[in-house]
């Protein structure tokens, strides 16, 4: 059972969604403060939840701090809207992904099953033993990895649904020099050909009628990695 540690300073949305989490088979551990969580002796979590606005040390500060102590795990950032820019500069400061209010809680424990399969395994101090194998494919493949991870040349991974092309793009990534900064995955087969580029590029609020704005995937990645999966 994934233990997750919930972050929110309002107590009927925090019991909300732990309700929920629960529900779905998630074990949950939930604070109303980040200073609260600090004061913790044990703090081994396999993601957490943390609200952007808390009362005194925000949602990122929380991030800032656990990483200083060396506690890493991926965290979903959820934030009102009017919140997106910041919810941004979130994910590049280490937060995993986010999540604009209102939202429906099923998006939430979708997100959160999602990114526990991605970080399985691949974690920021992820290196060339982690991916298991000796055979001469393999040795080349981890050696391509290492050459192309120097370099800002556009890389094509090609395998066999469940190979590890995903592994071999956050190995690539981790080694680079873009390692700070997020690594974005863009399930191409996810998205309707209508909607691909406002998926990408954004959306400014106001362009149709009931349009809210949105952040593209190729900005939040600015520095970073994208990943397009099942082109």
């Amino acid at each position: 059972m994934n233990r997750i540690l919930l972050v929110e300073d309002i107590n009927n949305f925090r019991d909300m969604l732990k309700r929920h989490l629960e529900k779905a088979g998630f074990k949950v551990v939930d604070f109303p403060d980040a200073e609260s969580v600090l004061k913790q002796e044990d703090l081994s979590f396999d993601a957490g939840v943390f609200d952007l606005k808390l009362r005194r040390l925000d949602g990122i500060g929380l991030i800032k701090k656990l990483r200083e102590r060396g506690i890493y795990f991926p965290v979903i950032i959820i934030t009102a809207y009017g919140d997106v820019e910041t919810a941004v500069k979130a994910i590049r400061s280490g937060a995993y992904d986010f999540i604009q209010k209102p939202f429906d809680p099923e998006v939430l424990i979708n997100r959160l099953t999602r990114m526990l399969h991605e970080w399985k395994g691949v974690s920021e101090e992820i290196g060339l033993d982690s991916i298991i194998g000796d055979s001469s494919g393999i040795r080349r493949a981890k050696e391509l990895a290492g050459n192309v991870a120097m370099s800002d040349t556009n890389v094509l991974l090609i395998g066999e649904s469940g190979t590890g092309k995903e592994l071999f793009a956050r190995l690539i990534h981790v080694l680079s020099n873009r390692r700070s900064k997020p690594f974005v995955v863009v399930n191409s087969t996810a998205i309707p050909e209508t909607l691909f580029e406002s998926e990408l590029f954004g959306i400014e609020k106001g362009t149709a009628t009931g349009v809210e704005g949105r952040i593209g995937k190729l900005e939040i990645a600015n520095g970073g990695t994208v990943f397009f999966d099942e082109i």
